[in-house]
């Protein structure tokens, strides 16, 4: 008989898209699943359309947790906690996945058995751009050591595109931290690719996951006072695996920087998002110490990536307000090509 899949949805304030996400699982062509709602004290209609759906399917059991707001990491703890089946996945709930979402991955997993991790592709819809680790393979066969070009992919952070085994994540106590809405994602994944013991990566080539991205309230548009060091401690994180893997030679560890690059660049436009009220002054003080530490000064010289010479050299100097003129020349450049 087939396995059993738990298919864990976190759900927040997504009214109609979450009906649009429940239509897509309810399309799947894997048929032996459970479907976990966990109602995150919805204050819209999303609580009562978790009831509805879960009373009016017949495919497959529909299970509805209701509890106080706490995050979607204490969500996606919950449904953890409540799974029957032997796999499992998260799918976010003003997200949809195609038909093909869990049977791909139960296909690799019995194509596959060796393999310890089984990942998939996914699509914005903004853009209609496609995620994947190759567009010339139907499935990639790679391991832990491939995981900065994994990176580079942008496959590594969310867990909605893996299927995990529910006994591995309960025997190693492997959850999500409550009370991280960032980053949260890529350390549940980092530590549950450390546990299994086997490193190697099953990559199906699908956009099997369609992200919905164009809400501009998001949490990714949102001004966060803590960025700095729930970045810095996600880059603490990966480099002790790093070391701890022994991805250490030249390429990796410029992989590496480029990671470091990124997410700086993230502080340091956070840092002049239209609700940081502190002071013009204060946020150049800021974004000047970044600059100044060590772990930037690295990445300028390390990172594999190439940046304009121009803003290497804004950067270089230490003041950011360099870096602020270099953006608006670009900007202005920009314009008068248009």
């Amino acid at each position: 008989m087939a396995d059993l899949v738990s298919v864990v949805i976190p759900v927040y304030n997504t009214n109609e898209r979450f009906k649009a996400c429940f239509e897509s699982v309810l399309k799947q062509k894997y048929l032996n699943i459970e479907v976990i709602l966990v109602d995150d004290g919805s204050c819209d209609t999303s609580a009562q359309i978790c009831d509805m759906v879960a009373l009016s399917t017949s495919v497959f059991p529909v299970y509805v947790i209701h509890k106080p707001n706490g995050g979607v990491s204490r969500a996606r703890n919950l449904g953890i906690d409540f799974a029957h089946g032997k796999y499992l996945v998260f799918i976010d709930s003003d997200d949809r996945v195609t038909p093909d979402y869990v049977s791909d991955f139960m296909d690799a997993r019995e194509n596959y058995p060796e393999v310890g991790h089984i990942w998939c592709g996914f699509e914005r819809n903004s853009d209609h751009t496609r995620y994947m680790f190759s567009a010339n393979e139907s499935v990639s066969l790679v391991n832990r050591d491939d995981y900065y070009e994994l990176a580079g992919k942008i496959l590594t952070q969310s867990p909605c595109l893996r299927v995990y085994d529910v006994s591995v994540l309960r025997d190693n106590q492997i959850k999500m931290i409550e009370g991280l809405s960032l980053s949260e994602d890529m350390l549940f994944n980092l530590q549950y690719l450390d546990t299994v013991p086997s490193i190697d990566i099953c990559v199906i080539n699908k956009a099997n996951y369609i992200y919905l991205d164009s809400d501009s309230d998001s949490l990714n548009h949102k001004y966060r006072k803590d960025l700095k060091e729930i970045y810095e401690n996600l880059l603490d994180t990966i480099r002790q695996y790093m070391d701890k893997w022994g991805l250490a030679d030249f390429h990796l560890v410029s992989e590496y920087y480029s990671i470091v690059y990124y997410k700086y660049v993230e502080v340091l436009n956070n840092t002049f998002h239209s609700q940081n009220r502190i002071s013009y002054i204060d946020k150049l003080r800021f974004n000047n110490a970044i600059l100044r530490s060590e772990r930037f000064v690295d990445a300028l010289s390390l990172m594999s990536i190439i940046i304009p010479n121009r803003l290497k050299r804004a950067y270089e100097t230490k003041n950011y307000f360099w870096v602020r003129v270099y953006e608006r020349v670009i900007k202005i450049y920009g314009r008068t090509k248009r």
